[in-house]
């Protein structure tokens, strides 16, 4: 019997079916290799994002190298220089030096992990201590390194002590001199130290300054002043929560001030040097290069990177010779000290009687009393010029902006500065500074009637003389008056002289008297924004001060070889 089978019969295969089987395996392909890439830009978008915060934290750990660097300065109230990372290095500092012929690096405090940071630096100080032929400026350039991972950044800073140059203007006490006034009761006290009423008061009215102004002292500021930059004072709170006063403003309050940088702000007090000694020590037969040293009253006319010396008192000439143009001394310092006494060993001092003709210069000067460069002029009354003191009269030839300075110079006095006719820049990297122990002096001489006098001719070397006062000047420095003050001769004297002009800085210990009344000079003091990172040469730092940064910028590319 046949049987006839029970199971379904298969149907043909169809010519589709392997084409199906090749789409599904080609699907499964393209899927797979899509994960992968999706895999690929997930890792690789990782690592681009892990060397991008690499990138920046070693930007950030380049900064704490500069911070580490600063640190140790302060701590060491400055000494630290002496290591510059190169060729003398602190021992016990990880981020100086070579190991292996690698540089070492220090690790940043509190970083682990993939993001551990690491800096190394080093520090040039030539600007700092000043050498046969980089300026001494007080900046030290510190170039320091970050690295996380493989990333490295470099940032080069400078670095300087604060101080005065940070500032437009800078004064101790808000009062007019007592050596000017005859109120001893007014020295050395400010006004929220209880400074007597009797004490001359000097205000801020209708004047511009253009750049950061600090006081020690309460600011007296009146009617229609602008300041333009950040103003500070060591003031406690006075009344309506200022730090500054309007009362004694005699009504004047409207318009009232214009802060652009805010109302002033309460900071420290910023002490001034007595004296300005240690740059006489910048002339001595030790220094190298060495600066000019005079003596007695001296006259200094500037033509771009020389001078024109003019000094009776000073016989001993070994580096700046007197009578003749000269060039800027190398290391930027003139010091013009008071004439030594007759009959000692200093190389300058006379006998009683070979210092008799220069005696006879002073005798005979106008009015039967002066000094031995031509002060008083003639007609001038009611100024004293001393015969011996260390005073400097120093101005550009002819007062002509083509004559102004193109060095870099510093001019200290034991006694005081007289600024005679303007002083300009002629090119940009000019700069100038004048630092006296006593005043420094816009020269402004009047007659007996309280009349102006003209500018007088300049026999050292030959100017004409002047039609007029010194109207409208230009004085382009950084000036210092460490025991007394900046201001007009005779200002309430003579009507208006137009406004003085101010490019740099000036900082006193009281306050000087520049207008009285309507007589003397408007104020437009602009502040040399290059003193936030420059100095002239040798110039003072306050007694007590910290490093701060002043410039920053990466330097790409760099690779620490030290």
């Amino acid at each position: 019997m046949i049987r006839r089978s029970t199971s379904a019969r298969r149907p043909p295969a169809s010519q589709d079916e392997g084409f199906a089987l090749m789409g599904v395996m080609m699907l499964m392909l393209v899927m797979l290799m899509v994960c992968s890439v999706v895999v690929a830009a997930v890792v690789q978008g990782g690592q681009f994002q892990r060397k991008q915060q690499d990138w920046n934290a070693a930007l950030a750990a380049a900064q704490a190298g500069v911070d580490d660097y600063i640190q140790r300065l302060n701590s060491s109230n400055g000494s630290y220089y002496q290591y510059n990372g190169v060729t003398s290095i602190d021992p016990g500092n990880p981020a100086m030096g070579m190991v292996n012929g690698k540089p070492r690096f220090a690790e940043v405090p509190q970083t682990t992990g993939a993001q551990r940071a690491y800096f190394h630096y080093t520090a040039d100080t030539a600007a700092y201590i000043g050498t046969a032929s980089v300026a001494q400026t007080g900046v030290i350039t510190v170039t320091s390194t970050g690295r996380v991972g493989d990333r490295t950044r470099t940032l080069q800073t400078q670095v300087r002590r604060s101080g005065f140059l940070e500032t437009l203007y800078f004064t101790e006490y808000e009062t007019q001199d007592p050596a000017q006034s005859g109120m001893t009761q007014c020295a050395g006290k400010h006004y929220y130290d209880g400074r007597s009423s009797s004490c001359t008061n000097i205000m801020f009215d209708s004047d511009v300054l253009t750049g950061p102004v600090h006081s020690n002292d309460t600011m007296l500021i009146c009617s229609d002043v602008t300041f333009k930059g950040k103003v500070t004072t060591a003031s406690p709170v006075q009344s309506g929560g200022r730090y500054y006063r309007t009362n004694s403003c005699n009504g004047n309050t409207s318009p009232a001030p214009a802060f652009s940088s805010g109302v002033p702000t309460r900071t420290g007090i910023v002490p001034i040097p007595s004296t300005n000694q240690s740059l006489k020590q910048k002339t001595a037969s030790t220094s190298t290069p060495r600066g000019c040293l005079f003596v007695g009253p001296t006259t200094i006319t500037l033509n771009g990177n020389q001078m024109y010396v003019r000094s009776p008192w000073t016989k001993d000439t070994p580096v700046c010779q007197l009578n003749q143009w000269i060039p800027i001394p190398a290391n930027g310092v003139v010091y013009v000290d008071d004439r030594p006494a007759n009959g000692t060993t200093d190389v300058n001092s006379w006998t009683n009687a070979t210092a008799t003709p220069v005696t006879n210069m002073c005798a005979t000067a106008p009015g039967g009393s002066g000094n031995p460069v031509g002060y008083p002029v003639s007609q001038e009354t009611g100024w004293t010029y001393s015969c011996t003191d260390g005073d400097v009269f120093i101005q550009e030839l002819n007062g002509s902006a083509s004559n102004g300075l193109t060095g870099r110079l510093t001019v200290a006095a034991a006694g005081s500065i007289y600024i005679t006719d303007n002083l300009h820049y002629a090119s940009g990297s000019a700069m100038l500074g004048l630092i006296a122990d006593q005043n420094v002096w816009y020269w402004h001489g009047t007659n007996s009637n309280g009349g102006n006098i003209n500018l007088p001719a300049k026999t050292f070397p030959t100017q004409a003389a002047k039609s007029a006062p010194l109207l409208n000047p230009t004085v382009s420095a950084a000036m210092v008056s460490l025991n007394h003050s900046i201001g007009t001769m005779n200002p309430g004297e003579g009507g208006s002289l137009g406004t003085l002009t101010i490019n740099g800085n000036l900082t006193q210990l009281y306050r000087g008297i520049v207008r009285s009344g309507s007589a003397g000079y408007a104020k437009n003091y602009v502040y040399d924004q290059r003193l936030k990172y420059d100095a002239p040469p040798h110039f003072l730092n306050p007694t007590t001060s910290t490093f701060v940064s002043t410039l920053s910028a990466e330097v790409p590319g760099y690779t620490p070889t030290a």
